[in-house]
Parts: structure tokens; C-alpha cells; sequence
């Protein structure tokens, strides 16, 4: 009885350190598919995730003018907008004048404020100018005798609100909005509304060069996928070349081709397909011929798989 109780002990020993060494096997085998992952997942990180979150900080990103007119930020802080801030708004600004022109930093400011209000970038290097070297009693009075704009409260309140570490200011006009003088959101003027055409256009183009890609793809899958083992090789060859082709020479090739006096001109006017010699780069259509080309075999190749299975 002794003997059987030790021996199920021993073969409960014996599987205690069964499962422990599996478990280290585990571990081990997990430690070294990290590692061999590792370094395309830091590539991934640096190359794309980490740039992608710089530009989306950047586009909300707007600290010039805090940075630069530090007090003056802190001194206006409270001001509902109403009227003049008080004379320590206007000494904040002197001292952030000041130390900014010394330290070269007030351009980057001064920068900020005149996409907020036409003309602020000359008023703030000009006070600066006039201000160089001297260190006025009064700066409220010193202020508006430089420039009566100083007295108006629509500068100040811009200074207010570009003075905020955050702005959505940038990701509006890249629909052709703004912020106006209220704090309301508007639309640019319109000489300046560029934006919601410009992608009005690349939604349709790439809606067009896709359905491209997708006719001419499937028809070419299929032809794969049904061609003779020594046709299929051919037409994979040539489905394949432009990735062996550098992007450059490829554009490079359609311009020769698709210019005014390329091949394409000369076959046409040869076939009577046109009485004179048409633009066919530099628009709509040699964007649609060129990237159809270079998109293709992006579509051509899963089509294919999928055929094939």
C-alpha cells in the first residue's frame, strides 16, 4: 500500500514537472516569435504609426503664439473680450515683445496671428521695431502711439484665441472653413474655397480608375485563371514588370507615349481616329491611363488567387 501511494506521488511529481517544463517550452517559443516579429512591427511603428501621429498632432497643434506671447496669454486669460484687457495685459505684451525679437522667436508668433487677422505680422514686427531698446512707463499709451490698432479690441481678442495650445483651425480649412472674428465657424471667402473641389475631383477619379482596375482586372484574372500553364506564365510575366519597373520610369514612359508628338498622336492620326494631334497628358485622362496602369496589378493578382481556388 506504502509502495503504491509512493509511486503515485512520483507520477504525480513527474507530471508537475511535465507541465512545467511545457510551460517553459511555451514561453521560449512565444519569446522567440516576438522577437522575430519584433523588428517589422517596429518598422511598422516608425515608418508609418509614428509619422501618422506626428501629422495629426500638427494639424491641431498650435502653440506659437502661447509659447511666444507667454504672459501675455496668462494676462488675458480672464478678459471676456469686451472692450480693452487692463494695463497688465498690455506690460505682458511689451515684456513677450521684448524678449521675443531678442530671442528671434516673435516671426513664428507674429506668423500665427496674420493667418488669424490680415496685417497682424507687420504690427507685431513694427512694435518690435519701434520698441528696440526702450522701456516705456505707460504700455498701454506707448502701445496704441506706435500703432492705433493696438486700441481696437478685434486684435486682442485674436491674440485670445490663437493663444489656446489646441485648434481645430486647420483640419476646417481643409473643408474651406474658418474660425471668424465671433468664434463661429464660416466659410472662406470664396476666391479662397479650393479645398471641397480639389476632393470632390480625387474622390471621382479614384472612383473612375478603380472601376477601371476592376473590368480590366477581372477580365485578366480570368484569363489566368483559364489559360494554359505555359500562357498563364507569359501573362503573369507582364501582369507583374511594372513592379519591376521604378515608378519614375513608368510615368516617364506614359509621357513619352501619351505626349503631343508621342506614339499614341501618330497611331491615331494614322488610323483617322482624329484630325489632329489631342492632349492627352498633364489633364483627367493621363492621370486615369497612368495610375490604372500602376494600380492594376493590385487588383489583377487577388482576383487571380481567387480564381484559381
Amino acid at each position: 500500500m506504502n509502495g503504491s501511494a509512493t509511486a503515485t506521488a512520483a507520477q504525480g511529481l513527474d507530471a508537475a514537472e511535465l507541465k512545467k517544463r511545457l510551460g517553459r517550452n511555451e514561453r521560449r517559443k512565444r519569446g522567440i516569435a516576438i522577437l522575430l516579429v519584433a523588428p517589422a512591427f517596429l518598422y511598422l511603428v516608425f515608418s508609418f504609426v509614428a509619422p501618422v501621429a506626428i501629422i495629426l498632432f500638427k494639424s491641431v497643434d498650435d502653440r506659437a503664439v502661447s509659447s511666444v506671447l507667454e504672459r501675455t496669454t496668462r494676462a488675458i486669460a480672464g478678459w471676456d473680450g469686451t472692450g480693452l484687457p487692463g494695463e497688465d495685459a498690455f506690460a505682458a505684451l511689451l515684456a513677450d515683445i521684448h524678449e521675443g525679437h531678442a530671442a528671434k522667436t516673435l516671426y513664428a508668433a507674429a506668423q500665427r496671428l496674420n493667418s488669424a487677422k490680415a496685417g497682424f505680422h507687420p504690427l507685431i514686427m513694427k512694435t518690435a521695431r519701434k520698441l528696440r531698446g526702450k522701456d516705456p512707463d505707460i504700455p498701454k499709451t506707448a502701445l496704441i502711439a506706435i500703432d492705433k490698432r493696438w486700441g481696437e479690441t478685434v486684435y486682442w481678442i485674436n491674440i485670445k484665441r490663437t493663444s489656446k495650445p489646441l485648434t481645430p483651425v486647420y483640419l476646417l480649412e481643409a473643408v474651406d472653413l474658418t474660425i471668424d472674428e465671433r468664434g463661429d465657424i464660416a466659410q472662406v471667402p470664396e476666391g479662397l474655397r479650393v479645398f471641397k473641389t480639389l476632393w470632390l475631383r480625387t474622390i471621382w477619379m479614384s472612383f473612375v480608375i478603380t472601376l477601371v482596375c476592376i473590368v480590366l482586372g477581372y477580365l485578366v484574372a480570368f484569363q489566368l485563371a483559364h489559360a494554359s500553364a505555359g500562357v498563364r506564365n507569359v501573362l503573369m510575366i507582364l501582369v507583374l514588370f511594372p513592379f519591376w519597373t521604378a515608378f519614375l520610369v513608368r510615368t516617364f514612359a506614359w509621357i513619352v507615349l501619351l505626349q503631343n508628338e508621342g506614339l499614341v498622336n501618330d497611331l491615331g492620326l494614322f488610323l483617322n481616329l482624329w484630325d489632329e494631334r489631342v492632349q492627352l497628358i498633364r489633364n483627367r485622362f493621363g492621370v486615369y491611363v497612368a495610375m490604372s496602369h500602376i494600380l492594376l496589378p493590385f487588383m489583377v493578382l487577388p482576383l487571380f488567387a481567387i480564381m484559381r481556388r
